[in-house]
């Protein structure tokens, strides 16, 4: 079985050779080949074919052609097709390493972790001073009242009061000629006189300061009598001295405010008849 195997790769070998040779190439120099399978390589080359030996009988070379010299070199042949990859060799040594390759870009931010576990309390601060006082809160609601009290004992009498203010009417009197009438303006505050002449005078005595005294002036049966002088004397209204009526039996108003320097403020109201 194992003759066969051998025989038949002697043949197909021959067979390889033998198609090289018909296309102009020359097998290259074989040396070393042993006795006992170069002969029967020999006894299986086709017939025409040239087979060179050394002088001791080694293998030189075949071909198509036999010569004491080699002819040219024919072109090569086409490459055939790669062997089987050998077994790999020892690792070798690590190189150097190489210089640092540029910074890559920035991953985008993950994903935020779990919050930790609150660490443990610090210790008090100092204590802060007191802040401004809070506006008033509103008035409570009042309590029951209590009992009465038993009467305190009596005070001692205050001082006297001043007089109340005067609001009596005089009785009307009548003005004489260049003669002089009083007006008590401490008693009253109302007064009436009658013209029966011109020159008359009024004197305003004591009077009370805010008040507002009213003086009532009648013509006599013949009227056109004039406004009396006063003193002291007062300050009209827009600074003129007002025009009584003439009329008969007619009268008129004269209203003075007295203010706190005792000063007088007058005007006239009227005529009535």
């Amino acid at each position: 079985m194992k003759m066969r195997r051998f025989v038949e790769a002697i043949f197909v070998a021959s067979v390889i050779f033998y198609v090289l040779t018909l296309t102009g190439y020359t097998q290259s120099i074989i040396t070393n080949v042993d006795a006992k399978f170069r002969n029967l390589w020999v006894s299986s080359i086709p017939p025409g074919m040239c087979v060179q030996t050394g002088a001791n009988g080694q293998l030189i070379s075949f071909g198509n052609k036999c010569g004491a010299a080699s002819g040219p070199t024919g072109s090569p042949g086409s490459s055939g097709s790669p062997g089987p990859g050998g077994s790999p060799g020892p690792t070798g040594s690590p190189g150097p390493s190489g210089s640092p390759g540029p910074q890559g870009t920035t991953g985008s931010a993950g994903t935020t972790g779990p919050t930790g576990a609150p660490g443990p309390s610090g210790s008090p601060g100092p204590t802060g001073s007191p802040g401004p006082t809070g506006a008033q809160g509103p008035l409570g609601s009042p309590g029951i009242s209590g009992p009465t009290g038993s009467p305190g004992p009596s005070g001692s009498p205050g001082p006297q009061g001043s007089p109340g203010y005067p609001i009596a009417i005089a009785p009307t009197a009548t003005l004489l000629a260049q003669a002089t009438q009083n007006a008590a303006m401490n008693v009253y505050q109302n007064f009436a006189y009658t013209l029966s002449t011109n020159g008359a005078n009024i004197a305003l005595i004591s009077p009370t300061p805010g008040l507002v005294y009213k003086l009532q002036l009648i013509q006599d049966g013949t009227g056109s009598r004039l406004l009396p002088t006063f003193s002291p004397v007062p300050h009209w209204e827009s600074s003129s001295v007002p025009t009584l009526t003439t009329t008969a039996g007619g009268w008129d108003f004269i209203l003075c405010y007295v203010d706190s320097s005792l000063a007088f403020s007058c005007q006239l109201e009227g005529p009535f008849q």
